[in-house]
């Protein structure tokens, strides 16, 4: 049984598990019950109050089960973190293979994307508030997660930036700045309790909506949908934005005359 052990290192900067895949079939659905079982239960309460016995109570193992393949706790948070990263990394596949980049307006891509975002939130906002509690705990963890983050903005940044021009200065920090907002916003749209959701009472649709003019105005990108409406606010304010005809530097033609043209994704 030691095969199957996940081991925590007594260092103090955070969990260094050492990982032996199950030998058997059987233990390995038992470990996989086990993980699913925590990720259930993490509902949004910090980690430390869940128990040993509550964990192996909704998996349906006995505790001899779950020592048998994780040292403590501790371990098991480690290994529900790495799932979690793991599924996170694959969903941000879904920016690349159901926002269609080549038909959709500048602000209708900024629109699925964040769609996808606030959908995902909403789903699994319960197991992430439990997460972000646990990586105020372990940093270790919390930089690993930040990692995949980073990855979600890059994919999204260097599209647009493929579409709107790599040669303006400063665009590229202006867009991760953009994404990293809006995103920070619909978190604590959805997370509860929320005064922002309390106050504004805006369905995920008006959230997505009003986000996805604020980025289009900041960065200043044009807010006309691909057939060449502009696009309104939830709140009734009909201004486009005055940057909506800026300039790409190769010769004179605008950001809302390429942005249905380019096919260069």
């Amino acid at each position: 049984m030691e095969d199957d052990v996940i081991q925590r290192s007594e260092k103090s900067d955070g969990l260094t598990p050492r990982v032996k895949a199950p030998l058997q079939d059987r233990s390995r659905e038992t470990l996989e019950r086990i993980i699913k079982a925590t990720r259930e239960i993490m509902d949004g309460r910090d980690y430390e109050t869940i128990s040993v016995q509550e964990i192996c109570g909704r998996a349906e193992v006995s505790t001899s089960s779950f020592y048998a393949r994780f040292a403590n706790k501790e371990a098991l948070l480690l290994s529900v973190h790495e799932a979690h990263r793991a599924e996170r990394a694959a969903r941000l596949s879904r920016y690349v293979t159901d926002v269609n980049w080549d038909e959709l307006s500048m602000i209708e891509v900024v629109r699925a994307c964040l769609k996808l975002y606030v959908e995902d939130r909403r789903k699994l906002d319960p197991l992430l508030r439990s997460l972000m509690l646990a990586e105020m705990r372990f940093p270790k963890i919390a930089a690993e997660r930040a990692t995949v983050d980073a990855s979600g903005v890059d994919i999204i940044r260097n599209r647009l930036m493929k579409i709107i021009g790599a040669d303006r200065p400063g665009m590229s920090e202006k867009i991760e700045f953009a994404i990293r907002v809006v995103c920070t916003a619909a978190q604590e749209a959805i997370r509860p309790p929320s005064q922002f959701a309390d106050c504004m009472n805006l369905s995920d649709q008006a959230l997505v909506d009003e986000l996805s003019l604020m980025f289009c105005r900041y960065v200043g990108l044009p807010t006309t949908d691909s057939a060449g409406e502009v696009t309104r606010g939830t709140f009734g304010d009909e201004r486009e934005p005055s940057l909506r005809t800026v300039q790409l530097g190769d010769g004179g033609s605008s950001l809302s005359d390429r942005t249905r043209a380019s096919k260069a994704l």
